[in-house]
């Protein structure tokens, strides 16, 4: 009637070992941290039964049935708690769960840092694409003022022809006459 008595052996991060130094750093780009533990039991080890819960990602405790290793495959950088828990075959759980904190460190473009610099540099860029649609404009706004004062001047001079040609028109009438 004795509770087991639970160990966590080694936490692997891409099949690579780390070391279980609090807190355990998961280095960035990991895509899969493994966790192995095992629990002493002298009469059947083979009906030792566990639980666990990754504080920060599972909300409940699951179900380890009596394997002896867990993976992770979709931890997002941040702080974790691993709980292990342990039933031995008479139905004893132990006093007092394993616990230990996890890091998952964050690649250089999940940082902060990046993201503002990132968010400064795009606003940095809406703002000269306006500053050269404005340039455009303006330009194109220039031109077709210039083509405005053309066609005025055309127009004006085009009319004093017609007035010319109408006062010849009518010289020549008088002189006719």
């Amino acid at each position: 009637r004795t509770p087991p008595r639970m160990r966590v052996q080694r936490v692997l991060a891409d099949d690579q070992e780390i070391s279980l130094e609090p807190p355990v750093r998961v280095p960035p780009g990991t895509r899969r941290v493994t966790i192995e533990y095992t629990a002493y039991c002298m009469t059947a080890p083979d009906n030792v039964r566990f639980r666990y819960r990754l504080e920060g990602f599972d909300e409940h405790w699951l179900d380890g049935d009596t394997r002896r290793r867990v993976s992770f495959t979709t931890l997002a950088p941040g702080a974790y708690t691993f709980h292990l828990d342990a039933r031995n075959e008479n139905g004893v759980w132990s006093d007092k769960p394993v616990s230990f904190d996890l890091s998952v460190q964050p690649s250089w473009w999940q940082t902060s840092a990046f993201r503002f610099s990132a968010i400064f540099i795009g606003l940095a860029l809406v703002y000269a694409l306006d500053r050269v649609r404005i340039g455009v404009l303006r330009r194109r706004t220039q031109v077709l003022l210039e083509a405005t004062r053309g066609r005025a001047l055309a127009e004006e001079r085009e009319s004093r022809l017609r007035e010319e040609l109408a006062h010849v028109a009518r010289v020549a009438t008088a002189g006719e006459l």
